[in-house]
């Protein structure tokens, strides 16, 4: 059967608040889960929306004490320094979960090959051209920005962009998108970030 999914859904979807109430309930079946982030102010986000959800949970990550409970969020940094010390969980949900090729994910998942897993993200694809068809096997997509700008949940918006004169000619490509490095040097000149902050001023 199919025990991992990748859920697919734009920012402003609600993808912690469903991640709150899909462990919440796995924990009142007695279940053990554990809600892996990537950055700290991402950690202490999703631990300030399970306690507005009522989810009593524990928090694996430096600065933190370890707390007895059904529900973990951990940092990535931090789980993968204490996996002989971290129970084994039945779920695993990946924040972010487009980062999951890199080693330290990878590490996560070969610990507990049989825990279901659950894979969070907007930008279903890697930048480094590797495919997440080895960690998901199915791909399970939730509303578009549209659908929810339509039914009220995000707000409408217009979009400016300043004529920046910005020439992106010869800048390599990486996996069908810009080389990062070499874009910053192309737009990261005073002439294209006082256009910015002009027009943005001027609106």
């Amino acid at each position: 059967g199919v025990r991992s999914v990748l859920m697919v859904a734009p920012t402003g979807a609600g993808k912690t608040l469903l991640t709150a109430h899909m462990l919440g309930t796995a924990a009142a079946r007695g279940l053990r889960s554990l809600f892996i982030v990537h950055r700290v102010e991402l950690l202490r986000q999703s631990s300030a929306a399970f306690d507005g959800e009522g989810i009593s949970h524990g928090i694996i990550a430096a600065g933190f004490e370890p707390r007895e409970a059904s529900v973990q969020i951990a940092s990535i940094q931090t789980l993968v320094r204490r996996l002989d010390g971290t129970t084994k969980p039945d779920m695993i949900v990946f924040d972010e979960a487009h980062h999951v090729a890199a080693g330290s994910w990878q590490a996560v998942a070969d610990r507990w090959p049989d825990a279901w897993r659950v894979g969070l993200t907007a930008t279903p694809e890697r930048l480094d051209g590797k495919g997440l068809g080895l960690w998901f096997q199915r791909i399970v997509e939730g509303p578009t920005v549209r659908q929810l700008i339509a039914e009220g949940f995000l707000c409408p918006y217009r979009m400016f962009a300043p004529p920046s004169g910005i020439d992106l000619g010869g800048v390599r490509t990486v996996a069908g998108d810009y080389d990062v490095k070499e874009l910053d040097k192309r737009v990261d000149k005073p002439a294209i970030t006082g256009c910015a902050i002009t027009e943005y001023r001027r609106h």
